[in-house]
């Protein structure tokens, strides 16, 4: 009779051993949907913070694009405005790539500079000497500069035929050229142009670190008097590059360029040549020292 009551005992232990057992499981298993459920909401939240960052940078890179836009084409119509059968009068912005400034109430900046391309070496139309003396400077008597002059002298040549197609359209193509890297290029894009079509170059109007590859001289003066060869008649030409740059009020940045060629007319009018993304050539003062836009 005994027997009975142990027996009752034992199944009685088995089966709250056993729902016991069921019930950790379960706490097992709502644990571990838990973690896997804020594992889900973790990661749908970062994928949803990246994608908002990145519309967020999109709209800042178009609005300093929009910027920079604004600044080339208000600087366009404001020299457009100074035009006249004497020339072109360019102001407040020079011809030598000195930046004109300024902020928007939101913290944002632009700032243009204008150089005229008569300043420049042609890479279509200057003397082979002139190349040469660019590359030799530029490149600070580099074993490399005469055979990189030569093959850019090289990549220039047409067949003679009259009308034949020049063979730079655009700075950028010196890319092409064996042996120019990024960092050359960099260094020699403000200093050439495919647009003056002159032999030679206006000293006047040049920037003092094309004075000193061509020359060893920073001065006007001094340039012409030790290669007066290099150097044109002191005639402005109206076609010139603008750049545009811009900042975002957090800091996103943008560089338009235009090589604009203004026409006297009657009635004046302009044509542009280029139209591309810049290297960001111009420097923008602090914006706490700008005067507004």
């Amino acid at each position: 009779m005994m027997v009975l009551p142990r027996l009752a005992e034992h199944m009685l232990e088995v089966k709250v051993g056993a729902r016991s057992g069921q019930d950790g499981f379960a706490l097992v298993a709502v644990i571990c949907g838990i973690g896997i459920i804020a594992l889900l909401m973790v990661t749908y939240i970062a994928a949803a913070h990246s994608r908002l960052f990145a519309a967020f940078t999109a709209s800042q890179r178009a609005r300093a694009e929009a910027l920079a836009d604004f600044a080339v084409n208000s600087t366009i119509f404001e020299l457009l405005g100074g035009l006249s059968r004497s020339g072109l009068a360019t102001g407040r912005f020079g011809l030598v790539g000195i930046p004109v400034s300024c902020k928007f109430f939101d913290g944002s900046t632009i700032g243009v500079s204008v150089s005229n391309e008569s300043g420049k070496v042609d890479l279509n139309a200057a003397k082979p000497a002139l190349i040469e003396a660019l590359l030799m400077g530029a490149m600070s008597r580099d074993r490399n500069a005469l055979g990189l002059a030569r093959s850019i002298l090289h990549a220039r040549r047409t067949d003679g035929m009259e009308g034949a197609k020049t063979a730079f359209d655009t700075v950028l193509q010196l890319g092409q050229i064996p042996g120019i890297n990024r960092r050359l290029l960099r260094t020699l894009v403000p200093l050439v142009t495919v647009h003056s079509r002159s032999p030679g170059l206006n000293a006047r109007v040049a920037l003092p670190s094309l004075l000193a590859a061509v020359s060893s001289g920073t001065s006007p003066t001094k340039a012409e008097a030790q290669n007066a060869t290099f150097y044109v008649a002191d005639v402005l030409g109206t076609t010139v590059l603008i750049e545009g740059v811009s900042v975002t009020n957090v800091g996103i940045g943008f560089s338009r360029v235009a090589i604009v060629e203004f026409l006297p007319g009657p009635p004046a009018s302009y044509r542009i040549r280029e139209w591309r993304e810049g290297f960001s050539t111009v420097v923008l003062a602090p914006g706490d020292g700008l005067p507004a836009c």
